[in-house]
C-alpha cells in the first residue's frame, strides 16, 4: 500500500510497509525515483508546505524532512520513539499583515508544533493522538 500525493507537478508516493521507501515522479507517473535518507519502517503520513519541502512522518522514528530528494531527520524537541500519525501546516495572518506558518504533529506522545519551519519542535499537548486538522 502507498500513500499519493504530490508537490506541484511531481507526484509522491510513500510506502505505508516502509519496505519501498518514498518515491517521486515529475513526468505524470511515468517513472518514479526514489527519495533517500529515510529509515526502514513504516512512513506514517506526509504532507507538504508551501515552502517546496516535504515532510514524512515514521513510526517510532518521528519526522523527515526534505526540499530535495534526500531526506533528514527533524525531531529536535520530539520525544525519542515516538510515532507521527498527522503532519498539518496552517497559516496565520496576524492584525498586523505579518503572516506565519506553523506545523503541528500528531503524535504517539502528544501534539506538537514547530514555529520555524520543522527545524524544532515544542510539545504543546500530552496524550497519544491519531488526527490533527
Amino acid at each position: 500500500d502507498f500513500y499519493l500525493s504530490h508537490k506541484g507537478n511531481t507526484l509522491i508516493a510513500t510506502d505505508y510497509d516502509g519496505d519501498q521507501g518514498a518515491f517521486y515522479s515529475d513526468d505524470s507517473g511515468k517513472t518514479f525515483k526514489q527519495f533517500t535518507g529515510l529509515p526502514t519502517g513504516k512512513k506514517l503520513f506526509c504532507t507538504y508546505s508551501a515552502n517546496n519541502m516535504i515532510l514524512v512522518g515514521t513510526e517510532k522514528g518521528g519526522v523527515y524532512i526534505t526540499s530535495g530528494t534526500a531526506f533528514s531527520p527533524a525531531n529536535g524537541g520530539i520525544d525519542v520513539n515516538t510515532s507521527v500519525y498527522g503532519i498539518v501546516a496552517k497559516d496565520n495572518l496576524f492584525k498586523n499583515n505579518a503572516a506565519k506558518k506553523f506545523f503541528y504533529l500528531a503524535t504517539s506522545t502528544g501534539i506538537y508544533r514547530s514555529e520555524d519551519m520543522a527545524k524544532s519542535w515544542i510539545k504543546v499537548k500530552v496524550g497519544d493522538y491519531r488526527l490533527i486538522n
